[in-house]
Formats: structure tokens, C-alpha cells, sequence
């Protein structure tokens, strides 16, 4: 019995060691949770919408260029890295069926942008602060050369990042990323990669983004991202799939689109949603004033057409005592 006592006393402390070897790992389980949904929620202030203080150009430095009669990329997504705090990244989905260049096909050719010139290819409100890198997502790259093979391009991983400190401040920032594509040695094949030396915040350029203009209708229908409008009594295609829209669309709503216009689409960067209109087919009070069509009683003034008396003065036709004065 003596045995068996000491024994559940040696117990005791044992238990204890393994309840409080629980206890840490949970709290330390929780902290690591908490520290990853911290890194993966971006702090208020690094988003699409408002004005934008931020520009993502798109340049090619020449190199290889010349071997392509035309070079499209499509890209999915731009990141940027901010420097506070521990560092967080703020990643942005991009349209992959966007056209920036407007050339009727999704994505952007890299023929049109050789030297200094360069095309937005995004834009954004980001908050206040240091950053040090910016990285691109490329989708897809179709290129075809200037004999009219289809051309073998590749990328050196997943993504193309540079790293460029800038600063957001009160002004807007644009930022230069250039790209360049290089031959793979002899064996036919090329190349993508950044070109760190001609990127960033300081660099000259020629601004060759097609010219937004800014216009006000009616919306008429919505269908997701394609809309048609009302604008000056003709009605637009409007494309809102890469746009940023401020209010709650709505059909018979008056909206200001901020977009590109070609062969009747606008293909939209910016909505604002002023209000919505009062349909005119359901004004019935203007259309049906029933008082002022039946007034009868104007139409129906019988006492004045039959007045009887007057048109029977008998006494006066017969007056025989005045005709019949023989004496």
C-alpha cells in the first residue's frame, strides 16, 4: 500500500508538467495563428478605390524586341511591398480579358512600348508610406516573329519583381516597370525578365496610355460587367470589369463612366453612380387628368337652351281684346 501511495504522489507532479506543456502549446498555436491572419489582411488604405496616387507603367527596354512583329502579355496580378511595420505585401487581381492598350486583343503588346515608351497598365490608392518592391503576375505571352513563326518565350519563375523603393506621399507616383525579352543563346527560344536599371520612380518616359474621357447618361440595362447606356440619346456599350465603382448601380440610374471610347464601348475605368431616375411611363397623374376632359356641366347647360317660356309668349301672339276694339 506504501508502494502504490508513493507512486500516485510521483503522479502528481507529472500530471502537472503535462498540463502545463498543453497549456503553452496552445497559446503558442494561437499566436502563430494570429500572426498569419495579421500578415494576410492588408491595413486599411491600400485598395482600387478613390483617386488613384499610384501608376504602374509597362516599358520595354529594346534588346530583342526587334525580332517580334508582335509580343502580347497578359497579366493577372500586381503586388507591391510595403516597408512599415514588418513588411506586408498588398496583392491586386488584374482583368485577364483587359486591354490597356486598346488594340483589340486581351493584354498588352510590348512591340508599341520599345525605348521610353510606356503604357498603364494599373493604378491605385495606396496608403501613405514607405515601399520597396513591386512584382507582376504574367499570365500568358503569345508572341509571333516578323517571318511569322510563333515564338518560344519563357519566364524565369511565376513572377517578375523588382525591387525600387518609392515613397507615397501627397503627389502621384509613377512608377516605370520595364521588361525586356532576350534571346536564349542560339537555341531559337527568348527570354522575359525585368530590367532593374531602367525601372522605377525617376525614370523619363513617353506616356502612350490611350486618353480616358469622361461621360454621363443612363444606365439601361446591367448584365454583370457589361452594361449598356444612355449617353446624349445613344446607346453605348459600356464595359465595367476593370473599373472602380462608387455607389450601387442600378438600371434607370445616372451614372458618370471615366473610360476609353472605340466603335460604340467605352471600356470604363471609373463609375460614380449619381442617382436613379423616375421612370416617365409611370406618370399617370399628368396623363389621365379626367377633371378637365369630362367637365359636363359646361357641355350640359340645359336650363339655357330650354327656356321655355320665352319662346311661347302666347299672350302677346293673341292678344284679341286690342285686334277686336270695333267701338
Amino acid at each position: 500500500m506504501a508502494s502504490l501511495n508513493g507512486l500516485k504522489r510521483n503522479a502528481e507532479p507529472l500530471k502537472s508538467y503535462l498540463i502545463i506543456i498543453m497549456a503553452i502549446a496552445i497559446v503558442v498555436l494561437l499566436a502563430v495563428l494570429l500572426v498569419d491572419s495579421c500578415a494576410a489582411t492588408p491595413p486599411p488604405g491600400a485598395s482600387t478605390q478613390g483617386e488613384a496616387n499610384f501608376r504602374l507603367l509597362l516599358s520595354d527596354e529594346a534588346n530583342a524586341i526587334a525580332d517580334f512583329a508582335a509580343l502580347n502579355v497578359v497579366i493577372s496580378k500586381v503586388g507591391v511591398h510595403e516597408a512599415s511595420g514588418n513588411g506586408t505585401w498588398h496583392e491586386f487581381d488584374i482583368d485577364a480579358a483587359a486591354d490597356p492598350d486598346n488594340d483589340g486583343v486581351p493584354g498588352v503588346n510590348l512591340r508599341a512600348l520599345e525605348g521610353e515608351n510606356a503604357l498603364e497598365i494599373w493604378s491605385a490608392n495606396l496608403s501613405a508610406g514607405e515601399y520597396t518592391k513591386v512584382f507582376i503576375y504574367i499570365e500568358s505571352i503569345n508572341g509571333s516573329l516578323v517571318g511569322g513563326e510563333a515564338a518560344d518565350v519563357k519566364l524565369p519563375g511565376d513572377r517578375l519583381q523588382i525591387s525600387h523603393p518609392f515613397t507615397i506621399n501627397d503627389s502621384i507616383v509613377n512608377f516605370v516597370y520595364d521588361i525586356a525579352v532576350h534571346r536564349a543563346g542560339g537555341s531559337g527560344k527568348y527570354i522575359l525578365q525585368p530590367q532593374i536599371a531602367q525601372s522605377g520612380v525617376n525614370q523619363s518616359f513617353n506616356d502612350v496610355t490611350p486618353e480616358e474621357t469622361e461621360f454621363t447618361g443612363t444606365i439601361l440595362t446591367i448584365n454583370g460587367s457589361d452594361w449598356t447606356m444612355d449617353i446624349d440619346g445613344e446607346t453605348w456599350a459600356v464595359n465595367v470589369s476593370a473599373a472602380a465603382i462608387s455607389g450601387e448601380p442600378a438600371e434607370g440610374a445616372t451614372a458618370k463612366v471615366t473610360g476609353i471610347a472605340e466603335d460604340g464601348t467605352i471600356t470604363a475605368s471609373k463609375v460614380v453612380i449619381q442617382g436613379a431616375e423616375t421612370p416617365e411611363a409611370s406618370e399617370t397623374p399628368e396623363e389621365t387628368e379626367v377633371p378637365e376632359e369630362t367637365e359636363t356641366p359646361e357641355t350640359t347647360e340645359t336650363p339655357e337652351e330650354t327656356e321655355a317660356p320665352e319662346a311661347t309668349e302666347t299672350p302677346s301672339a293673341t292678344e284679341t281684346p286690342g285686334t277686336t276694339e270695333t267701338p
